[in-house]
């Protein structure tokens, strides 16, 4: 594997930031300044990155997803760790929870 960095056309890179060799940034992803990105990391379609985010060496984000200030995932070991789409839930009212269906 190249120890290159690849980013795509489409993607947006904000100085300063610390990219690790390897690593790569597919469409329509934004990369923030001060974020910190290891070696060999994978961002996926529209991954955002926010300022201060520090990701570990061989880390995959998949696609969709939004990383956010103060977030750290340390390096993977084995296999990459995925971090997908999460969804919190806040309910006011316990039936609404009862009532509550997933799309």
């Amino acid at each position: 594997m190249s120890s290159a960095v690849q980013i795509h056309p489409t993607a947006v890179v904000d100085a300063p930031c610390t990219i690790g060799a390897g690593t790569r940034i597919w469409h329509f992803s934004h990369v923030c300044a001060h974020a910190m990105l290891g070696e060999n990391c994978n961002l996926g379609q529209n991954v955002m990155i926010a300022s201060g985010v520090r990701l570990g060496a061989n880390v995959k984000i998949q696609n969709n997803v939004s990383v956010y200030a103060g977030t750290t995932i340390e390096d993977a070991i084995g296999d990459f760790p995925i971090l997908n789409k999460l969804r919190l839930f806040l309910f006011h009212d316990p039936i609404d929870l009862i009532n509550f269906r997933f799309n």
